[in-house]
């Protein structure tokens, strides 16, 4: 056998292999478990688990701390944790974060479920000493790479937007030779060209899943009428790492590529809660309103905090909820929403004192007074208060401010009577008590809600003006209002239209076509309904419940201790009687029959025909007289509708016999006894709201109280 040379060595088969391509090839292969090792990242926190109140980080076996509402869903590998939006955060202590040097990745899954109010940390590990990094969230769906490197901050934002219930990969690198990268999903999102050397907060914790600060909403209207506030991001966080250098764009490619989710996150759509759908029984009934488990998880409060007011027959109900600071609520057959801003008033200080500026109730609530078939009262109580929590005109010996008495008398007909009362001397001069609010719901904008033509203003004479969006809309004033305006008709995209008749004397605002460019946006303002944090913030997107103004009614000048306020009626009920201004007129001129002792049976009727059938056939207790009932003639009566009051109603004749096309138990008519008591209480409740009472239908006998489930 031939000697070996030095340059030659024999494999496992016996062949010769030249040493030096050996050589090489161990280099090459070197290099590449090099590379392979680089890659690996300094820190991983998969988010498969929470255990004992800390996740675990995959690379270094450590624990961190976990804190906040959560849930686990699944993920794009295995679990993920849902970050509610609020309270949800993960700690790593200084100390203990990873060591890093001049080049950085920040690399994580994320699913959102609605924008954060202002920029929120995916990761971030930065202080108020010009020091540090975070990957971090923008209101608008931008995200972005922020680090304090060359002796300034610098920031690269990225030009694409977020979806909403989408996974999404979000990568930013850094390097001090060549700037900084972002990256969604594997493709080049942003880029920003420096150099300079990162300084690191290495005396700050690094978070995850929120900031290291209050921060104030990002869309101010009133910069003295909103607060910093705490929030994390309201979304799915998976697999997030952080690498010790900056990833090339190939690299970053090839592992979007290897793990992609097999499903979308388990983040459902939002939608304003009402209650069951369908039609329901005239009826009070308190319960426990579901949102969306991040927000309802904030309240402290037991099982049933909510009212709901049902109709007969109707999908329509009346909705006291949390959310919207138990301010009433018409809710249509579709969910769509007509509010009310009630009383708020202002000033250049704190800005608005309204009840939407208590989003934890916690100078709201709501009570039942009375649930009959005849009638349900409702008191609703709050003090208006601004963003920084203070009472308006406080005094500084009793520590009393301004509180709001209002109570609300609704009818089985869909409608209802506000009353409001309020202690003299302490509202002030700057103020008003009614604004008609339609909600947009998350996802929506104004457009779903609300038709171009969006109001239809009357008034008792029949003279009406119509309100519209469109293009380049005049000032307010332009297109002339009736005179003495005390009726509006909203034209939800619904089948049954909110209508709200004031008494005269009032002055109405906003009166004025709009820009049709609105109706692709969202409403006004989203610091309510359902917004948690202090802020008269202005809505950019319709990820969070929004309103917007249509039209308000306002007052000047003091009212009598305890004397009631501008008294109105709101309801759902067809288009057409605006049109005839019917409501009102029967509302302001009712007939009334002159010898009612006592209310048994209301009845509404379509025509007035049956009525000389039904007096013949009614027979009065006792005196063996014939009851009067009073007919209110077509056109007087609710939606043009006839309505007959009974006295000493006991629904047979002479023979024992039922009147034309009703039975002989009263019940199955809905017919209901109401005594004297209760009878003079709603004559009392029309009467001090200025009103002479009207009598009002029952048309069927409510079951017992509705349950949310």
């Amino acid at each position: 056998m031939k000697p070996r040379t030095g340059g030659e060595i024999m494999s496992h088969s016996g062949a010769k292999i030249s040493i030096g391509v050996i050589f090489a090839c161990l280099l090459a292969g070197g290099q590449g478990m090099a590379v392979q090792a680089d890659v690996s990242p300094k820190a991983l926190w998969k988010l498969d688990e929470v255990k004992a109140g800390a996740v675990e980080d995959a690379i270094s076996g450590k624990s961190d701390a976990f804190q906040g509402n959560y849930r686990l869903i699944k993920g794009v590998s295995g679990s993920a944790i849902k970050f509610d939006g609020f309270t949800t955060l993960i700690r790593r202590k200084a100390a203990a974060a990873p060591a890093l040097s001049d080049a950085l990745t920040v690399d994580a899954w994320v699913a959102l479920g609605a924008y954060p109010w202002n920029w929120s940390g995916v990761v971030t590990q930065q202080n108020e000493k010009q020091a540090g990094y975070a990957l971090e969230i923008g209101p608008l769906g931008e995200f972005g790479l922020k680090v304090f490197a060359g002796g300034e901050c610098r920031e690269c934002i990225s030009e694409a937007k977020l979806p909403l219930r989408t996974w999404s990969r979000l990568t930013g690198t850094f390097d001090k030779a060549t700037g900084m990268n972002l990256y969604l999903d594997g493709k080049p999102a942003g880029k920003l060209k420096f150099s300079g050397s990162l300084k690191f907060a290495s005396d700050t914790d690094l978070l995850i899943g929120t900031n290291h600060d209050k921060r104030k909403a990002a869309f101010i209207h009133r910069e003295y009428g909103t607060l910093p506030a705490w929030y994390s991001l309201d979304a799915a966080l998976d697999e997030v790492a952080i690498y010790d250098r900056a990833l090339p764009r190939e690299k970053v490619a090839q592992l979007f590529a290897g793990e992609k989710p097999a499903a979308a996150p388990d983040i459902p759509p939002r939608v304003l809660p009402s209650g069951p759908a369908g039609p329901g029984r005239f009826g009070a009934y308190f319960t426990k309103l579901q949102y969306y488990w991040e927000w309802d998880d904030l309240f402290r409060v037991a099982e049933q905090p909510d009212l709901v007011v049902g109709f007969d027959g109707s999908p329509v109900r009346l909705v006291f909820w949390r959310g919207t600071r138990f301010s009433p609520t018409w809710v249509t057959e579709n969910n769509l929403w007509m509010a009310d801003q009630s009383v708020e008033t202002w000033d250049n200080k704190e800005g608005c004192f309204e009840h939407m500026q208590d989003p934890k109730c916690l100078y709201s609530h709501v009570r039942v007074i009375e649930n009959t078939p005849a009638r349900i009262v409702v008191h609703w109580r709050y003090a208006p208060v601004s963003a920084y929590n203070h009472l308006w005109m406080v005094d500084e010996r009793t520590g009393w401010g301004l509180w709001i008495d209002e109570y609300y008398y609704i009818y089985p007909d869909q409608t209802a009577i506000r009353k409001i009362t309020w202690q003299k001397g302490t509202l002030g001069r700057t103020h008003q008590f009614q604004e008609s609010i339609p909600l947009a719901g998350p996802g929506q904008v104004q457009g779903d809600v609300i038709n171009p033509d969006y109001v239809t203003v009357a008034n008792l004479g029949g003279e009406k003006q119509v309100y519209s969006y469109v293009p380049n809309p005049p000032k307010e004033g332009a297109k002339p209002a009736p005179a003495n305006p005390s009726i509006q008709m909203h034209s939800l995209k619904a089948r049954n239209k909110p209508f709200i008749i004031f008494e005269p004397g009032g002055r109405m605002h906003y009166l004025r076509d709009m820009d049709i460019a609105a109706l692709s946006r969202p409403g006004a303002c989203n610091h309510w309904p359902e917004g948690q944090i202090p802020c008269d913030e202005l809505a950019r997107l319709p990820d969070h419940g929004s309103g917007h103004a249509c039209g308000r009614n306002a007052r000047v000048g003091e009212f009598a201790l305890r004397h009631d306020g501008p008294g109105f009626r709101r309801a759902a009920a067809p288009r057409q009687i605006l049109v005839e201004s019917a409501p009102a007129q029967s509302y302001f001129r009712p007939v009334v029959g002159r010898k009612l002792r006592s209310l048994r049976a209301g009845v509404c009727l379509e025509k007035p025909g049956p009525v000389k059938a039904l007096q013949s056939r009614v027979r009065a207790r006792g005196g063996g007289r014939f009851a009067r009932p009073q007919f209110l003639p077509r056109g007087e009566g609710l939606g043009g509708r006839g309505c007959l009051g009974i006295g000493q109603w006991e629904n047979v004749d002479q023979e024992g016999r039922a009147p034309p096309g009703l039975s002989s138990d009263p019940h199955r008519n809905g017919f209901q006894d109401m005594d004297r008591e209760k009878f003079n209480s709603a004559r009392s409740d029309r009467r001090d709201a200025g009103r002479t009472p009207r009598i009002i239908p029952c048309r069927s006998r409510p079951s017992a109280a509705h349950s949310q489930e």
